[in-house]
């Protein structure tokens, strides 16, 4: 077996609620990840009475986690998860469903200027749809791979691929079978030099969901 059984990390990290998933700096000290309990200071819940999943930052101090904090662009009000860093850490992608989308949760970016997180920018149309777009993940050459249920696949959320070219993203491409089914796939992760990766999916063929 190629994998060791997994471990859980420290309980400052965990909480009773949702935490994940998480995403780290090129260095491997800044942590940025998904999670759904309340804030610290701050409003927690939604005008629904729903704690919303919100992007939390945490830095590695003495070998743990500690230090978090809520990124300043998120709202109580709306879910913003699925955060992905670059390599540089200057670069986030995530997923919402905060106005000003083209659907139900749509990708969004935020660059880290000035020592601060900016006002995140919808990625627009090409991709966006009116349906989910979720679960980003950058490439180290810049290519975006997400999940959605919008764009034409093979049914449930399929994963899509949009290469950086000349500044912007082409137009999202069907990463077809045997990526996609038509079942759900997602949560794509691939190492530098694309010879290997991961997804989930609930296909037949596994164990559980």
């Amino acid at each position: 077996n190629l994998f060791e059984f997994p471990e859980p990390l420290s309980k400052r990290i965990r909480s009773p609620f949702h935490d994940g998933p998480a995403t780290f700096n090129g260095t491997g000290n800044t942590m940025y990840f998904s999670r759904n309990n309340p804030a610290r200071g701050g409003r927690s819940l939604g005008e629904d009475g729903v704690a919303k999943l919100q992007v939390w930052r945490s830095n590695l101090v003495d070998a743990d986690w500690d230090r978090f904090e809520v990124l300043p662009f998120c709202n109580p009000d709306y879910n913003f998860t699925h955060p992905a860093i670059t390599p540089d850490g200057r670069t986030m992608y995530f997923s919402s469903d905060r106005p000003g989308g083209k659907g139900g949760m749509d990708l969004w970016v935020s660059h880290f200027r000035n020592d601060q997180w900016s006002e995140p920018e919808n990625l627009g149309e090409k991709i966006n749809s009116p349906g989910n777009e979720l679960f980003p993940f950058v490439h180290d050459d810049g290519a975006l791979y997400y999940a959605s249920d919008g764009l034409p696949g093979l049914g449930g959320l399929d994963i899509f691929v949009a290469y950086w070219r000349f500044g912007r993203f082409e137009e999202p491409v069907n990463m077809r079978s045997p990526i996609n089914s038509n079942r759900d796939d997602f949560s794509i992760v691939f190492g530098p030099d694309r010879e290997q990766g991961y997804f989930s999916s609930n296909r037949d063929g596994g164990a559980g969901g």
